[in-house]
């Protein structure tokens, strides 16, 4: 009885001796109508008439009013007991769920209202109601988030954020799925799933060899400036996708989060001026790496004047122009992220090759494909790896004002393992613009620092108060990230009971007065229990949730195939 509230223990108890008291009489006149005979309806009177004699009961009317009462019992008390037992806690803890407020507190993220909005976007709203986050722990009622939002997720080690996140995610989407991860169950659990039910192509980008599979198709990062199925202006894209080599090399080196305007930046901006060369003349990332490697080849500079990218070809000849003692260190900044080019190994991954079909994001974005971009936390490759992760976004954003603004089916990106695989460092300033186009995001981190380390204090501020669903699933041991989810969580005010007892009475008196203290407090946040979870979303309080493993769902076998079929061998 642990979930229900004691200050109503004696009215259960009452009810309980009015209902077993009605239940017997009720049962003891069947019984004795069965037999014709008949008897007081006063329970006591029928009591004491039993006792002394008065009313008599033979053996087949007690046979009678034992099965009666047996009826009256499964009729009556199997749905009491259910309403009484139905919201008992599962977990320490779960007794938390009903402080901060009940169904009607938090219908932005229940079904109902969630399938307005998949209506509203045209979408199947029974089949596709929104992406799954798991069930009030109050009520086991599932919740969601609706088709326009993103969301974050912090989640220690070994909290199930795979098994009860991401894999969930993945296969609720209705439409293309972009996921990263540094490990290959995402991709052994899900792969088929999504090839089932959207009967559409999954394309694994994993360089890294983590599923032990050899290339099937190959991205050319150059085509990000050449093809006009993006926005901007060729200078901005190889600023952006420059960028996105440069902060995934930094992470990989544990130094993103001391990045410098004027040697990263600089290189940064060196970096995208050696790629808009090599895109215009239609040259490859090879002639990208020795003019970084050289440092005073002027090929790119010729190609910029001609191609009538004056400007840029006038910083790049700055560059090479540049102090021997900052010369150095800035075109040093510049061959950051492009280490890769180095490996032989990895040319099918980039390059053309017999067998093997290039992957275009402006197509993939337009279609229910599925695209794994998976790389090790260290690896020279990752910068790769993230900039096909944020060429495919910025494919869907550009797809997306074409046709109105937003995507007709939403795309889903579960960046799970984000810090490592893809630290996109402009993503907190997007995040809130990418939900409005229909780019469901889905950041999935270990800690509030690891966040940090990518995106800075004011990133990752900027990242989750963009979030419209918010979710902390234990394992962090952060005090203050702790204790700001605390307060986000609320207080209760406990009543402050007080009992005196003397000779002759016993008097109890309730204060309301009571005092107030957090209705989960660091402590308790830090120690939360397996599958356990608070969801902070946008116009809802806080709740409770129970994370759903999909072992628990009706995908099981579905899932079980898809490791069989693509789980080590």
């Amino acid at each position: 009885m642990a979930g229900v509230r004691r200050d109503w223990l004696p009215l259960y108890g009452c009810l309980g001796v009015v209902g077993v008291g009605v239940a017997v009489s009720v049962a003891v006149h069947a019984g004795l109508a069965w037999v014709g005979e008949s008897g007081p309806w006063n329970p006591s009177a029928l009591l004491v008439g039993l006792v002394i004699g008065e009313v008599s009961m033979p053996g087949s009317a007690w046979v009678v009013a034992g099965l009666v009462w047996v009826g009256c019992a499964v009729i009556v008390g199997g749905p009491v007991t259910w309403l009484l037992f139905r919201r008992r806690p599962r977990r320490r803890g779960d007794g938390k769920a009903r402080l901060t407020g009940g169904r009607q507190a938090s219908q932005a993220v229940r079904r109902r209202r969630v399938e307005e909005k998949a209506e509203a976007f045209g979408l199947d709203a029974k089949r596709y109601p929104g992406y799954p986050i798991g069930r009030a722990v109050a009520d086991r009622a599932g919740i969601y988030g609706d088709w326009e939002s993103v969301g974050v997720t912090i989640a220690g080690p070994r909290t199930g954020k795979t098994t009860a996140i991401a894999i969930p995610l993945i296969v609720s989407a209705p439409g293309a799925v972009v996921a990263t991860s540094n490990k290959r169950d995402l991709v052994d659990g899900t792969r088929l799933v999504r090839e089932r039910r959207t009967a559409e192509k999954a394309w694994v980008f994993d360089p890294c060899q983590i599923t032990k599979r050899e290339a099937e198709f190959f991205w050319n990062p150059l085509t990000f400036l050449t093809s006009p199925a993006y926005n901007s202006s060729i200078v901005a894209r190889a600023l952006t996708l420059s960028k996105a080599f440069g902060d995934a090399a930094r992470a990989a080196g544990g130094r993103h989060e001391r990045y410098d305007g004027f040697w990263d930046g600089g290189g940064d901006r060196i970096r995208s001026q050696l790629l808009a060369a090599a895109a215009v003349e239609g040259l490859g990332m090879r002639e990208v790496y020795r003019w970084a490697s050289r440092e005073i080849d002027v090929e790119p500079v010729d190609i910029l004047r001609r191609r009538g990218l004056e400007s840029m070809a006038d910083a790049l000849q700055g560059a090479i122009d540049l102090p021997p003692d900052t010369k150095g260190g800035m075109w040093a900044c510049a061959r950051m992220g492009l280490g890769w080019v180095e490996d032989p190994d990895l040319d099918a991954w980039w390059s053309w090759g017999p067998g093997r079909e290039e992957f275009d994001p402006t197509r993939f974005v337009q279609s229910r494909q599925t695209l794994y971009c998976l790389s090790s936390d260290t690896a020279s490759v990752t910068p790769l790896v993230s900039a096909l992760a944020v060429a495919t976004c910025l494919a869907g954003e550009y797809r997306a004002e074409t046709c109105g603004g937003r995507l007709a089916r939403p795309m889903l990106v579960v960046l799970d393992e984000a810090a490592n695989v893809c630290p996109w460092r402009d993503l907190p300033k997007l995040y809130s613009h990418f939900g409005s186009k229909g780019i469901c995001l889905q950041t999935i981190l270990q800690s509030w620092s690891q966040g940090m380390d990518v995106w800075g204090e004011t990133g990752m501020n900027k990242l989750w108060s963009a979030s419209n669903t918010a979710l902390y699933a234990g394992g962090v041991k952060e005090v203050d990230q702790l204790e700001r989810i605390s307060k986000l969580i609320g207080n209760e005010r406990s009543d402050q009971i007080s009992t005196s007892v003397s000779r002759d009475s016993r008097s109890t008196s309730v204060t309301r007065d009571g005092q107030e203290r957090p209705i989960a407090s660091v402590e308790e946040l830090a120690a939360l229990p397996e599958w356990r979870g608070w969801l902070l979303a946008s116009r809802s309080r806080p709740v409770l949730i129970e994370l759903v493993p999909w072992f628990t769902t009706s995908v099981k076998k579905l899932v079980e195939e898809s490791l069989a079929v693509y789980g080590p061998r």
